[in-house]
């Protein structure tokens, strides 16, 4: 049993059906079903049964799936580990990155690093913090940049870069005539906001609790620079990274949000907490220093 097996055994019980996990993959029909059968001869037991429709996992089929995805990512783990080593020290870094950073810090510690190793090569995988966290599960990237803070336990966590929270407003708005606006005027106002709020930070969290109001999101986004052309488009307001005032965009201006206590939303890099690759060490010593030149003191847990 290898890696290419179990991803093929995995497509086949996602789709339910050979031919669309053939065209999946891609691979031939005959190729799949032969690989499957080999699958089955080595484990001894009989993996899928057929139906109308296509085919259905067995009560043994069901016992290896249960398995299988942690099995594959091991495997890519281990591949990239022995990769790696037999590589070049500093051949190549593979970084995760999602959202508004990606308009300036990120490129900003990047830059930093290349020109201090310029020959490692640089492979950026953008895509949401789940996926990043399953790309540093199996090696894939050896570090990823975001803002929030909650972690698996195996990771560890370190400021890159401190950043606060501003407003960004459609510049007719009534609120987009003063030069600051504090947080408890946004009582009532209709906001555009993540889909998902648990992504907003614990500060803003406190925020809403302290003033004694929720956010009156009418509009969500999955990304804040999609809520910052909502906002240019006239659909209201939205509470986003100040690292945002680069993008420009026709019809927004941005203001000081102002409250009691400081709504800070910064940046963060992540990595395995028992990772020795050179690579990863050199990175990490170019974000320290970009965090001490540029933003202040990093923490690390």
């Amino acid at each position: 049993m290898n890696d290419r097996q179990l991803n093929y055994f995995i497509v086949i019980a996602e789709e339910g059906n050979l031919g669309r996990a053939a065209e999946r993959l891609p691979l031939s029909l005959s190729a799949l079903s032969r690989q499957i059968q080999s699958l089955e001869e080595e484990l001894g037991a009989t993996l899928f049964v057929r139906t109308v429709s296509g085919v259905e996992l067995t009560q043994a089929g069901e016992a290896l799936l249960q398995h299988a995805r942690t099995l594959r990512a091991q495997f890519a783990l281990t591949r990239n580990d022995v990769q790696r080593a037999g590589k070049a020290v500093l051949g190549r870094l593979d970084v995760g990155c999602f959202g508004s950073a990606l308009l300036n810090y990120i490129p900003q510690i990047l830059k930093t690093f290349t020109d201090s190793h310029p020959g490692t090569e640089v492979l950026l995988h953008t895509a949401p913090i789940p996926q990043q966290f399953e790309y540093l599960h199996q090696g894939r990237t050896l570090i990823s940049f975001d803002r929030f803070t909650q972690v698996p336990p195996e990771f560890a966590i370190e400021l890159a870069c401190r950043d606060t929270l501003i407003l960004a407003l459609p510049e007719n708005h009534p609120l987009a005539y003063q030069s600051v606006v504090h947080f408890e005027e946004l009582r009532d106002v209709p906001m555009i906001g993540r889909q998902d709020a648990k992504n907003h930070t614990p500060e803003a969290f406190a925020a809403q609790e302290h003033y004694g109001f929720q956010l009156r999101v009418v509009q969500g986004v999955q990304d804040m620079v999609s809520a910052v052309a909502m906002v240019g488009c006239g659909f209201g307001p939205a509470i986003v990274p100040s690292s945002l005032q680069h993008l420009r965009i026709p019809n927004v201006v941005y203001r000081p949000l102002l409250t009691e206590k400081p709504l800070p939303c910064n940046l963060y890099c992540i990595y395995r907490k028992n990772e020795q690759a050179p690579v990863l060490h050199a990175m990490l010593k170019t974000v320290r220093h970009y965090c001490a030149e540029n933003q202040g003191d990093n923490i690390s847990t």
